[in-house]
């Protein structure tokens, strides 16, 4: 699936439970609401969650953000 045609504007709630994730890279074409935004970080407060548009995770991030960015692109 290429990122450009994913377009999220939401994530299940079932995230809460990915709580050992650090890192969450959420970019490209997504379009999340403030609200939304708020409510993903608060399903997961121990991690730093990235909006905006970024090339690439770094090497250091979490497995589950490299996994993800690499099925997403």
């Amino acid at each position: 699936m290429f990122r450009n045609q994913l377009k999220l504007i939401t994530l299940p709630e079932k995230i809460r439970f990915l709580s050992n994730l650090k890192e969450f890279y959420l970019q490209g074409s997504n379009f999340f609401s403030e609200k939304e935004k708020e409510k993903i970080q608060k399903l997961l407060p121990k991690c730093e969650i990235h909006f905006e548009s970024v090339s690439k995770p770094p090497r250091n991030s979490g497995i589950l953000s490299r996994l993800l960015y690499k099925f997403f692109n």
